[in-house]
């Protein structure tokens, strides 16, 4: 399997060319694009991530009258 590798900045037409000369006419190949810079918005895929401020007894047994559901 050959791999090409190209690292290049969006220009401002949005448009990349390719140069596939290491491979052969007619052959099947798989592009794939990946941002180098990091995502703007972390919150998107965990939008609860540090949104914590404390825990109050974590490791604390809960009792049975406690949980709402049973209610």
């Amino acid at each position: 399997m050959q791999t090409l590798r190209l690292e290049t900045t969006v220009p401002n037409n949005r448009e990349i060319k390719i140069d596939l000369s290491p491979f052969l006419v007619g052959e099947s190949v798989e592009v794939i694009v990946l941002s180098l810079t990091p995502e703007k918005n972390a919150f998107k895929d965990f939008p609860l991530k540090n949104m914590v401020l404390k825990y109050d007894n974590p490791t604390a047994p809960i009792a049975e009258n406690d949980w709402d559901a049973l209610k």
